[in-house]
């Protein structure tokens, strides 16, 4: 799988987070990915590929408060708790890859944008681009 694929497929299985975060197992959670991943006829990867992409997204649910805090500040008009769920997603994913992974805003800001371009709103792009932009010059 190219990268872009595990950041594809690291963003569906992170999707899924708002939906089953009142469980208070991580262990539920992770279930929940590995079964996504698993029934998906169309995931490309193998084993290994297939429990990166579960590790990464578990990391990435560890650190939400610290995703989420980062991009409230940086939305000026925006709290998480209005965004839509894709968008939310989509920058807590980039924001991991810029504070955590320490890749290059480039990088992940094109990333994020492109990925809206498929999975987002019309806006989206724009929207992500904007809250990343801050977020980076912040950095």
């Amino acid at each position: 799988m190219t990268r872009h694929e595990i950041r594809q497929w690291t963003f569906l299985s992170l999707f899924q987070y708002d939906f089953y975060k009142e469980s208070p197992e991580d262990d539920l959670l992770r279930d929940q990915i590995q079964l996504f991943l698993e029934s998906d006829g169309d995931f490309p990867g193998d084993d290994s590929e297939r429990d990166l992409i579960c590790s990464r997204a578990m990391d990435m649910i560890s650190t939400v408060d610290d995703l989420d805090r980062r991009i409230d500040e940086a939305s000026e008009s925006w709290q998480v708790s209005r965004m839509n769920k894709v968008d939310l997603t989509l920058l807590r994913l980039a924001v991991y890859e810029l504070c955590y992974d320490r890749l290059e805003p480039g990088i992940a800001i094109n990333e994020a944008v492109e990925l809206a371009k498929e999975y987002g709103t019309d806006e989206s792009g724009r929207f992500i681009n904007g809250v990343l932009g801050q977020i980076a010059r912040q950095l």
